[in-house]
C-alpha cells in the first residue's frame, strides 16, 4: 500500500496542506501518524476522497445552474 505525505495529498487534491489537516481532524480523511508525528495517508483513501470532492463540486454546479434556469 502506497502512503502519501500531507504535502503529496495537498498536491493531488489541489488544496493546501492545512486544509488536508483539517479534513483529517474532521474525520473526513484517515491518516496514520509516524513515531515523529507525521501524517501518512493511503493513496487509495485519497483517491476515494478526491472522487467525493468532485461529486460534491458537480452537485453544487448543477444546483447553481438549476436556480438560474
Amino acid at each position: 500500500m502506497r502512503l502519501l505525505t500531507t504535502g503529496e495529498v495537498a498536491h493531488r487534491l489541489d488544496r493546501s496542506a492545512e486544509q488536508v489537516r483539517r479534513y483529517e481532524r474532521a474525520g473526513l480523511l484517515k491518516a496514520t501518524k509516524t513515531a515523529r508525528g507525521y501524517r501518512l495517508f493511503s493513496a487509495e483513501d485519497v483517491k476515494r476522497f478526491r472522487r467525493r470532492l468532485e461529486r460534491l463540486s458537480h452537485a453544487r454546479l448543477r444546483a447553481r445552474s438549476s436556480r438560474g434556469a
